[in-house]
């Protein structure tokens, strides 16, 4: 440690002080001595006195400098070696000449080892710059001052290679040799700026956070006046920081948010004066801002009252940030909600389908459990894998469509994964999601109300058919009864004229009027056969056997363009039929076949077989009021490869009259209807434009044995002519020429014109009359209350009974009399005569069974 300076005394101000000194003891001591000694003594003795006490001033200044020095050195030891800094004496080129304690401790270093170091070799190599700027300016630049201390900055490197921030205040000052020094004190101040640093950090990033943030930060006074606005403001709102600044809320809300937050403003207040409010509560409220061009922003604020050191509300910070999206995502996800509840809650089938690939991308619980699947094995599966209806080139136009139009509603039919076909109602719209075009698919299972409307409309179609039926029947019987009532008038006339004509050209023009007279007779039959009201005699007959006997004769009239197939089991299923009504039934619907093939070539297939009734189709079958029984049904089948018939028209191909042909033959099928239905049956279609046509024939099957040897046809007994025939006929022209007839036969006639009358008449003559000759269908009283009141009046009277219908249908029902015989018009006097003959023969009590017999 350099030795502090010697200490030096102004020679004047020790000699002013020694005369002082010297006279109080010179006085002393010549009070002592003799007087006696020269002057020249006492002035040396003088001299040396003061000298001695010079000595003795100067040895004793000595003694109490040497205390200050001590006490200034222990002074400066605690001063420089002990203090909190480090201290550092440094030359003018910059070694360090002396060092305290504090700043070896603060390297981790010896103080020996600094001495003599250039004080350059512990600053940090980045802060070089910054230590030889301060050196230059200690050096002498003209700011600096002899005294004046300069400060600078900068980071020191520890003996560990770590550093460390340094505060380096510093003195020029000279040494004994006037030589230049720099005093140099060192502070550690690291933690400082780290904390400046951080402090900036801070300040740096709420003030980057205060400028770039998306939400607004401002402050507002107690008045609800901006006086802070970020700059993020003009991103929001349009307006700049300047121009929202003073701005009030009145300006800046809507008027429903104003009163929001007016209120919300208010309660703060209330609480504040009540003295409970919650000095760290935040409030946040939804408001609606006016942006700068007059649109609006929702936007979320967050709110909290600024205070000063009293807790007093100084003003309002508020942190406003925009939700415009977050209030869309919002309502798209009380959308999704929505959308997800109409989803999965529906009661149809929902699915998302990619056009491009045909596979859903979501579907809702409906569809797998409609169609049997798995949600992850539906949603590997195609629109093809289920579709049923379309095949994949047209399920890809249809894709197409859909595209086009934007929407589409169709009906299809889709397959289960057990392989059930479903009907379907399908609705698909068009809707883009995330830049994808998507479908958006409702199908409805219609299923059970497509088989209920079909069931609806074979009703319907069955009740028309009924109606039409219905009302065909009245028409054809109505008909039948009239035209035979007509015919018997012009047939028995006819035959009365050939009676009396001999023979020549008058009687061969008679004759052929008789013909064609019979012909009208005949189709006047088929229309009763149409309805079912001429069954015939019915036996046990073997189908099989019956068609095959007559292939034969089937097959003359067909062209060699046309082959005819037969499959006929042998023995074949036993009914209870007649046999020429069969035959016809065969024979009418080849025909029908071979006019369907037409001049091509085609194939005709008979076939014979035994169902159950359960396995009689449902549809196409006539008559549509009829069921078959629960018994084995024979099934007669002929189907061909010709033209097929329309949907529209297999309603009407049983229809009296109903043709397609240019040249149809008017009652074919018809007839085939009515023998069927005769027959209690039921006959079915199928057929297609194009693709053929099938008709089978369905009759019950008979547990009769069949009977192979032919039964003798009894006789009537001949009755000789003659006696009073009581005719009751209220058609006039049929009544003459019925007259006209038994007079022919040699009766004596007595005429009635209903039944009424029948009575009177009968009444009056009762012992002449031995036969009444009635019609059935009268005014006033038809035939069987004629019947009845006649045998109560004679109950063995002989009745014959006429009818245009057919016998079946008039002696069908349960009457309390039946007649000996029925005759059907129109008759001939050969039929005329027979029934009066067989009605006198068998008499009251064989009347029912002669008149089945007939």
């Amino acid at each position: 440690m350099t030795e502090p300076p010697p200490l030096s005394y102004p020679a004047d101000d020790l000699r002013g002080r020694i005369p002082e000194k010297s006279s109080e003891t010179a006085t002393r001591m010549l009070e002592n001595q003799d007087t006696s000694f020269p002057e020249e003594i006492r002035e040396l003795f003088h001299e040396l006195q003061v000298h001695r006490i010079e000595l003795e001033m100067q040895n004793e200044e000595l003694l109490q400098a040497h205390e200050k020095m001590e006490a200034l050195r222990d002074r400066y030891f605690e001063l420089y070696e002990l203090a909190p800094a480090g201290y550092v004496t440094l030359s003018e080129s910059g070694l360090i000449l002396e060092t305290n304690l504090k700043f070896a401790t603060l390297l981790g270093t010896a103080r020996g080892v600094l001495l003599g170091q250039p004080f350059s070799r512990l600053v940090f190599s980045d802060d070089q710059d910054i230590y030889y700027r301060c050196l230059k300016q200690w050096k002498g630049l003209p700011l600096i001052e002899i005294g004046a201390p300069h400060v600078c900055e900068l980071r020191l490197v520890k003996n560990d290679g770590t550093h460390f921030w340094a505060r380096l205040d510093s003195v020029h000052a000279k040494d004994a040799d006037a030589e230049l020094m720099y005093r140099v004190v060192i502070s550690d101040i690291t933690e400082r700026r780290q904390a400046e640093q951080a402090l900036r950090g801070s300040e740096e990033k709420y003030r980057l956070i205060a400028d770039n943030t998306a939400d607004v930060i401002s402050v507002l006074d107690m008045n609800l006046k901006y006086t802070y606005v970020s700059p993020s403001i003009e991103r929001l709102t349009g307006f700049t920081v300047s121009e929202a600044i003073g701005r009030t809320l009145e300006e800046v809300l809507t008027p429903e948010s104003l009163k929001r937050a007016r209120k919300a403003f208010e309660r703060a207040m209330e609480l504040e004066a009540s003295g409970t409010a919650d000095l760290a509560r935040t409030r946040t409220l939804e408001l609606e801002e006016y942006r700068k061009d007059g649109s609006t922003v929702w936007v979320e604020v967050n709110v909290i009252l600024m205070r000063d050191r009293e807790q007093k509300p100084t003003g309002v910070l508020a942190i406003t940030r925009d939700i415009t999206e977050r209030r869309a995502a919002e309502a798209l996800r009380y959308a999704e909600i929505r959308y997800r509840a109409l989803f999965e809650y529906s009661p149809h089938g929902v699915l998302m389908v990619d056009p491009e690939t045909g596979r859903a991308l979501d579907a809702n619980d409906v569809v797998h459990r409609q169609l049997g699947y798995t949600r992850e094995e539906f949603l590997a599966l195609k629109i093809s894998d289920y579709e049923a209806l379309e095949r994949p080139e047209e399920i890809a136009r249809h894709i197409q469509k859909i595209l086009r139009q934007g929407n589409d509603e169709f009906e299809t039919q889709h397959r289960t994964k057990s392989g059930e076909i479903r009907n379907v109602h399908v609705w698909a719209k068009t809707l883009e999601l995330r830049g994808r075009v998507l479908f958006y698919v409702i199908f409805e299972d219609i299923t059970d109300r497509k088989r209920a409307e079909e069931e609806k409309a074979n009703l319907d179609a069955q009740n028309r058919q009924l109606l039409k039926t219905e009302s065909l029947s009245r028409m054809a019987g109505a008909i039948a009864h009239h035209f035979n009532n007509q015919l018997q008038i012009v047939m028995g006339n006819l035959e009365l004229a050939m009676s009396e004509l001999i023979r020549g050209e008058p009687a061969v023009i008679l004759t052929e009027a008789m013909k064609a007279a019979r012909k009208a007779a005949e189709v006047s039959g088929l229309m009763l056969t149409y309805l079912g009201q001429t069954p015939g005699k019915c036996e046990p007959l073997d189908l099989s056997e019956t068609c095959r006997r007559s292939l034969p004769m089937l097959r003359l009239p067909i062209t060699e363009n046309i082959v005819l197939e037969a499959e006929f089991p042998s023995p074949g299923p036993t009914i209870r039929a007649n046999a020429i009504q069969i035959l016809q039934v065969l024979t009418q619907l080849i025909i029908n076949a071979w006019e369907a093939i037409g001049e091509g070539r085609g194939t005709i297939h008979l076939a014979v077989k035994t169902v159950a009734a359960k396995d009689i189709p449902e549809a196409r079958r006539f008559p549509v009021d009829r069921q078959p029984l629960n018994s084995a049904h024979a099934c007669l089948e002929i189907s061909d490869t010709g033209s097929g018939i329309a949907q529209s028209d297999i309603e009407k191909i049983f229809d009296p009259f109903f043709t397609t042909k240019f040249t149809g033959r008017g009652l074919g099928l018809s007839v085939v209807l009515g023998i069927v239905r005769a027959h209690g049956g039921v006959i079915t279609v199928e057929s297609q434009p194009g693709k053929g046509s099938v008709f089978r024939v369905f009759l019950p099957v008979s547990g009769e044995a069949i009977c192979r040897e032919q039964e003798k046809s009894v006789q009537a007994p001949e009755i000789e002519a003659g006696g009073t025939v009581l005719l009751v006929e209220d058609d006039d022209q049929v009544r003459k020429m019925a007259l006209a007839m038994l007079t022919h036969l040699n009766f004596t006639v007595r005429e009635a014109g209903d039944g009424v009358d029948a009575i009177e008449v009968f009444q009056q003559h009762r012992d002449e009359i031995c036969c009444v000759f009635c019609d059935l269908t009268m005014p006033r009283m038809n035939g069987w209350e004629t019947l009845a009141a006649l045998r109560k009046l004679s109950p063995d009277i002989p009745v014959v009974l006429a009818s245009g219908y057919d016998e079946a249908h008039v002696m069908s029902g349960d009457h309390a009399e039946w007649p000996q015989a029925f005759i059907g018009k129109p008759y001939q006097l050969s039929g005329l005569s027979d029934a009066i003959h067989r009605a006198l023969a068998a008499g009251r009590k064989t009347g029912r069974q002669n008149s089945s017999e007939a």
